[in-house]
C-alpha cells in the first residue's frame, strides 16, 4: 500500500507557519529597532527624520535576534492549534507520521536558516556601516548636545570641554560637513592609565568636521594613487578627520606646569571607523578578503607602516654608511624639496644614528640652501637663498621615526660639530653668511633622494614579515648574525601578534554567524514540537519550553565569541555548545512525542 504525501496539510501548515512568523519577527524587530533608536533621539543627537532612517536601517541588524525568537514562537502557536483543536492526532490516525506532520516546520527552519546565512553575512554588516554614516554625519549635533549639557566629549585618548557651543554650516567647497565653534575651550589629554597628562585651555576653538574617507573597496592595488594620497596625508580608509583652530592657547603638563602660550595653534587628527576596524561588522566577503590583505583594517595597516619604516630605517642606515665609506656623497632632500648633499665622511654605526668623521685630511662636506643677507661689503641688505657650504670634523646623522608611534614617519637630521660656513661659490661678493664658525649647526627634517620607505610601503604584510626575518639573520646568512635589529623586531612582534589576533577575529565572527543561523532552524523544530509534545497547557506556558532554552543558546554562542577571540578554536566548544544543547533536548523531546 503507497502511503500518500499530504499535499494538502503541508501546504495549509506551512502557510500558517509564514504568516504568524513574519507577524511575530516583524513585532519583533520594530521593538528591537525603536528601542536602539530612541535614546539617542530623546538625547538630541539624532533629529526625527535621522531618528527613523536609523530605525530602517537597524532592521536588518534586529532581524538577526528577531528572527530565531519569532520563528519559534510562530511555529509553536501553529502547532499548538493543531494539537489543541486535534488535527494532528486525526492526522496520526488516518496514517499521517509525526515526521510527517513537522515537515513544514523542517522546510521553514531551513528557509530561515538560509535567509539568516544571507543576513549574517552580508546583509547586516553592510547596513550597519550605512548606520555608521548617519552616525557620523550627526557627529556635530552629538558634540554640541554633550557641551550644551556641561559634558565631556571624549576623541580616543583626549576629552574636551567648552562653555558653549555654536554649530554653523561648513564654507562652500571645503570638504567639511559641519563647523563648531567652542567657546572658553579646555582640553585634557589621557595617558595610558587614565590619568590627566597634557591641559590646553584656549579663548575660543573652532572644529572642522569631514565626512569618513571611503574608497567603496573598488582600489584594491596598493600602489594605486588613492592610497598613496591616503598615506601621504596619514588618512586611512573609512577614517573621518576634525581639525581644530585654537586661539590664545596656554598649555599645562603634568609636573611641569606651564610649558608654553600661543596666539594661534592648528590641531588634526583622525577618528577610526568602528564598522570598519573590526571583522565583526564586516560582510563575508570582506572577511574572506582579510586573509591575504589585513592591511584592510586601519589598525593593522598602522602597524604594517610602522614594520616598513623600520626596515627603512636599518636599509638606510646600511646603504648610508657603504656609500660613505666608498669615498661617494649622500643625497638628501630638506622639507622645501631643495638638495642637500653630505661628503667627505667615514661612518661608524651606532645605534639608530652613523658617526660621522672626516676621511683623511678632508673635512666633511655638507652642502646645502640657506638664506642669508645680501648687501655691499657685508652691510645687511634684501634676503635670498644661497648655495653654501659647512665643514666640519665630527658630526653625527640621526635617523627618526618621530616621538609618536601611532603616526610614526621616517626623517633624517644631521649634526656637525664645531662647523665653519662659506658660499658655495666663494668667488661671490656682498653676502653675509650667519656666522663664519659654528659651534654646532644641525639640520633636520630630511629624507633621502632616494628614500628607501618606497620599497618596504608596497609590500603585504606576508613579504614584510619574511623581508623582516631576512633582517633578523642576515641577507647572506651571517649578516647580522643572531642580533636583529631591536625596532624592526618589536615592530614584527606586534604585526605577527595582530595576526593571530585578527586570524582568531574572522574564525569567531563565522562561526558565530554560522551558529546563529542554524540555531534558527533548531528554534522552528523546538517551538512545533514543544506544541504537540505538551499540547494540554496553555500556548505561553508552552513557548517557556522553547524560549529558555532558545535563549540559554544564544547566550552561549554570545559568550562564546570573545572566547574564540582570546584563545581561538577551543572557543568553538562554548559557542557551539548551546546549538548542540537546544539540539538534544529537541531530540528528547520528539522521542517522547513519538512515545505518546
Amino acid at each position: 500500500m503507497r502511503i500518500r504525501v499530504p499535499r494538502t496539510l503541508w501546504r495549509a501548515t506551512f502557510a500558517d507557519l509564514a504568516k504568524l512568523i513574519t507577524l511575530s519577527t516583524l513585532v519583533l524587530v520594530v521593538v528591537v529597532s525603536l528601542a536602539l533608536a530612541i535614546k539617542p533621539l530623546s538625547d538630541g543627537y539624532l533629529s526625527a527624520a535621522d531618528a527613523l532612517m536609523l530605525m530602517a536601517m537597524l532592521v536588518p541588524p534586529g532581524l538577526a535576534y528577531a528572527l530565531p525568537f519569532g520563528a519559534g514562537f510562530g511555529a509553536t502557536l501553529v502547532y499548538h492549534r493543531m494539537a489543541a483543536d486535534r488535527e494532528a492526532l486525526a492526522a496520526h490516525a488516518g496514517g499521517i507520521s509525526h515526521r510527517a506532520l513537522l515537515m513544514p516546520a523542517l522546510v521553514a527552519g531551513i528557509v530561515l536558516m538560509g535567509l539568516m546565512v544571507a543576513l549574517t553575512q552580508e546583509i547586516i554588516p553592510r547596513f550597519l556601516q550605512s548606520a555608521q554614516r548617519v552616525i557620523a554625519f550627526n557627529a556635530a549635533r552629538y558634540i554640541e548636545a554633550e557641551i550644551v549639557k556641561g559634558r565631556a566629549v571624549s576623541f580616543d585618548q583626549m576629552q574636551i570641554f567648552a562653555d558653549s557651543c555654536v554649530r554653523s554650516e561648513a564654507p562652500a567647497g571645503s570638504g567639511a560637513t559641519d563647523v563648531l565653534t567652542l567657546e572658553r575651550f579646555a582640553a585634557i589629554e589621557l595617558g595610558k592609565d587614565q590619568e590627566p597628562v597634557t591641559e590646553v585651555t584656549a579663548s575660543r576653538a573652532y572644529l572642522w568636521l569631514f565626512p569618513p574617507v571611503d574608497d567603496g573597496n573598488e582600489r584594491e592595488d596598493r600602489g594605486g594613487t588613492a592610497t598613496g594620497e591616503r598615506r601621504n596625508n596619514g588618512m586611512q580608509t573609512g577614517q573621518s578627520r576634525i581639525v581644530m583652530r585654537l586661539e590664545n592657547v596656554v598649555a599645562v603638563q603634568q609636573g611641569r606646569g606651564v610649558v608654553g602660550f600661543r596666539d594661534n595653534v592648528n590641531l588634526s587628527w583622525s577618528v577610526p571607523n568602528t564598522f570598519r576596524d573590526s571583522p565583526k561588522y564586516l560582510p563575508a566577503s570582506e572577511l574572506a578578503r582579510l586573509r591575504t590583505k589585513p592591511e584592510r583594517m586601519n589598525w593593522m595597516e598602522q602597524r604594517r607602516r610602522a614594520l616598513a619604516l623600520a626596515l627603512a630605517q636599518v636599509d638606510g642606515l646600511k646603504q648610508t654608511q657603504d656609500i660613505l665609506n666608498s669615498g661617494s656623497s649622500i643625497n638628501l632632500v630638506d622639507m622645501r624639496g631643495e638638495a642637500v648633499v653630505l661628503s667627505g665622511a667615514r661612518a661608524v654605526r651606532e645605534g639608530e644614528s652613523l658617526r660621522l668623521t672626516a676621511s683623511g685630511s678632508e673635512p666633511i662636506a655638507l652642502k646645502l640652501n640657506r638664506e642669508a643677507d645680501v648687501g655691499a661689503s657685508g652691510n645687511s641688505g634684501a634676503r635670498e637663498r644661497v648655495s653654501m657650504v659647512l665643514s666640519a670634523r665630527a658630526g653625527r646623522l640621526i635617523t627618526s621615526l618621530g616621538p609618536d608611534a601611532r603616526t610614526p614617519r621616517f626623517s633624517v637630521t644631521v649634526q656637525l660639530e664645531r662647523a665653519e660656513a662659506r658660499r658655495a661659490d666663494a668667488g661671490a661678493q656682498g653676502v653675509s653668511l650667519p656666522g663664519a664658525e659654528l659651534e654646532a649647526f644641525e639640520v633636520g627634517e630630511l629624507q633621502f633622494a632616494s628614500d628607501p620607505a618606497n620599497r618596504y610601503m608596497d609590500m603585504s604584510v606576508d613579504a614584510m614579515l619574511a623581508e623582516s626575518d631576512a633582517n633578523a639573520v642576515g641577507r647572506d646568512g651571517a649578516g647580522i648574525g643572531q642580533m636583529p635589529e631591536p625596532r624592526v623586531a618589536s615592530a614584527r612582534h606586534e604585526v605577527a601578534r595582530k595576526l593571530i589576533d585578527l586570524e582568531k577575529d574572522i574564525l569567531s565572527k563565522r562561526h558565530e554567524r554560522m551558529a546563529i543561523s542554524v540555531s534558527a532552524l533548531v528554534m522552528v523544530l523546538t517551538g512545533a514540537i514543544a506544541a504537540m509534545r505538551f499540547m494540554g497547557r496553555r500556548v505561553l506556558g508552552v513557548y517557556l519550553w522553547t524560549f529558555v532554552p532558545a535563549l540559554a543558546s544564544l547566550v552561549t554562542i554570545g559568550g562564546g565569541s570573545p572566547m574564540v577571540g582570546s584563545f581561538g578554536a577551543p572557543g568553538l566548544i562554548l559557542m557551539w555548545s548551546g546549538v548542540v544543547g537546544l539540539g538534544i533536548y529537541t531530540l528528547v523531546m520528539y522521542r517522547g512525542l513519538t512515545r505518546h
